[in-house]
């Protein structure tokens, strides 16, 4: 048997944000997500994000996002642990996005602020958008 070699991740996902409403993904296995992804070796964590929301959604953030938590998440085998930063972009508009990176059936959604808790979001998760949907600009 071949020992998995533990390793660390960073994850840098946003809250891209209306007055009232806010993005997020849907995968093929119901699974919700909001944009965002992995930041490669050498690359900061606010290139990685416009990075990976570029491949995801072919929009460019037309403003620097705000920094609104950090979390982790570390399996049950202590063999990946995953560091999250989470960032907010508030937009006064609703930009036309559609999830663009693999064609798998994924889609892009909007819910409205009132919605966030019984969504079925992961409680990380959920706790960012609720802080994200509260902050006042």
């Amino acid at each position: 048997m071949i020992n998995k070699v533990p390793r660390l991740h960073v994850n840098a996902k946003v809250v891209i944000r209306t007055a009232d409403e806010f993005a997020y993904l849907t995968y093929p296995s119901g699974m919700h997500d909001l944009p965002g992804g992995h930041i490669e070796f050498g690359e900061t964590v606010i290139d990685g994000l416009r990075r990976e929301v570029q491949e995801e959604l072919g929009y460019t953030m037309p403003t620097e996002p705000r920094l609104i938590g950090i979390w982790e998440y570390i399996s049950q085998s202590r063999q990946s642990h995953t560091v999250y930063i989470g960032y907010m972009m508030q937009l006064t508009d609703k930009p036309e996005l559609r999830y663009i990176e693999h064609d798998d059936g994924t889609i892009l959604n909007w819910l409205h602020r009132d919605s966030i808790v019984q969504h079925g979001f992961y409680p990380q998760f959920e706790k960012m958008i609720l802080q994200a949907m509260d902050l006042k600009l």
